[in-house]
């Protein structure tokens, strides 16, 4: 088909890319840019593989508001964390990838997210208390900062319905998540 035609193309420039400037940010966005076209393809392994070059690149960080420190590393490391939630439904991989996406990543505005999916994984695994926390835990950021938190929790986790990025939208959402655990 035309579209796989445009795929493999696209594949094969990011491809030439990350040999021609092999540290450079083009590199890593390339690498983004095939781990994601891999998770489009279901080609998960690939995607994953992708996703762990880019964090063995020496970091290029960026602020990107509310104190947040971004990098290409932070939202591969907490993309494979995603992969195994969503498309692997492999939740042992995904609980332990976010958990050390916490400890590794304190500033990133992809916390509350990481979080949210702790809390989803302990809510299925019938770990109430870890789940209560883990949401309380995403609510106190989503508080805590203007919106780089929510809008990243509306763009990461799609399959919650938070039915709009406005941070008070997101925080009714979190809380009625958290009485639904404590209900149980």
């Amino acid at each position: 088909s035309h579209n796989l035609k445009n795929t493999n193309a696209a594949i094969e420039v990011y491809q030439e890319l990350i040999k021609k400037y092999p540290e450079s940010r083009e590199a890593m966005m390339a690498q983004y840019q095939l781990a994601e076209i891999y998770r489009s393809l279901n080609k998960y392994q690939a995607a994953i593989k992708a996703y762990q070059e880019i964090i063995a690149y020496p970091e290029r960080n960026w602020y990107s508001g509310d104190g947040c420190i971004d990098s290409f590393a932070d939202a591969a490391q907490f993309h494979i964390g995603v992969v195994n939630y969503e498309n692997l439904r492999d939740y042992k991989t995904a609980f332990l990838t976010f958990q050390k996406f916490i400890h590794d990543r304190p500033n990133s505005p992809r916390l509350a997210a990481a979080y949210v999916f702790i809390g989803l994984i302990s809510e299925e695994q019938k770990n109430y208390q870890l789940a209560a926390d883990s949401f309380e835990k995403a609510i106190d950021l989503v508080l805590n900062s203007n919106s780089v938190q929510a809008s990243n929790l509306v763009n990461e986790v799609i399959f919650m319905d938070f039915g709009g990025s406005e941070p008070m939208t997101v925080l009714k959402r979190l809380r009625q998540k958290l009485e639904q655990i404590n209900a149980d």
